[in-house]
């Protein structure tokens, strides 16, 4: 509750679009996210929970910064690093539509910057399977383990941040239900 309070009082109200102060609220979301995953996993008694948040906070390691929060981990990394097993996906359009905080953008993957350990690209593996709409990476195979994921990550291998991502060719904003 008190962390819910912080956070609140940050100006972090439901319904006021965009966060703000990020350098400072940032570790109060994800220390509440923490506690809160850590809460529903023992009262699951260990049964998997799923939850859908976005790729900052699912990554394992820190690759994606934020240049107002350097140093914030996200809730993935609290419990990976408590001994809670997280399998972590990373999930992107190469093109279409997306919606993010009241605004509607251009879905656009680089594939071409996505390289795996023996140099193919995202781009080769998608152009070898044109009829393919959906396209599903498996990053603890030791063969894709390493792959780099480019701009904006880090060069950190994809199987330190996330257990797998999953390419869809077009996607399609969801509605927007908060506004």
């Amino acid at each position: 509750m008190e962390i819910s309070l912080s956070y609140y009082y940050a100006g972090n109200r439901i319904e006021i679009g965009p966060v703000v102060g990020f350098q400072s609220d940032a570790p109060i979301r994800e220390e509440a996210i923490t506690q809160n995953m850590q809460y529903l996993v023992k009262e699951l008694q260990g049964q998997p929970v799923l939850a859908l948040f976005g790729s900052w906070h699912a990554q394992k390691s820190l690759a994606l910064i934020n240049p107002s929060a350097p140093d914030c981990k996200s809730w993935a990394m609290r419990l990976t690093e408590s001994g809670v097993s997280i399998y972590s996906v990373f999930a992107r359009g190469l093109s279409g539509k997306g919606y993010w905080r009241d605004e509607r953008y251009d879905v656009e993957l680089n594939a071409h910057r996505v390289q795996f350990a023996d140099g193919t690209t995202l781009s080769t593996v998608l152009g070898d399977a044109p009829d393919y709409s959906i396209l599903y990476v498996d990053l603890r195979v030791d063969e894709n383990s390493s792959a780099l994921l480019g701009n904006p990550f880090r060069d950190i291998p994809a199987g330190e941040i996330y257990d797998a991502f999953v390419v869809f060719r077009d996607v399609t904003p969801m509605e927007n239900a908060c506004s």
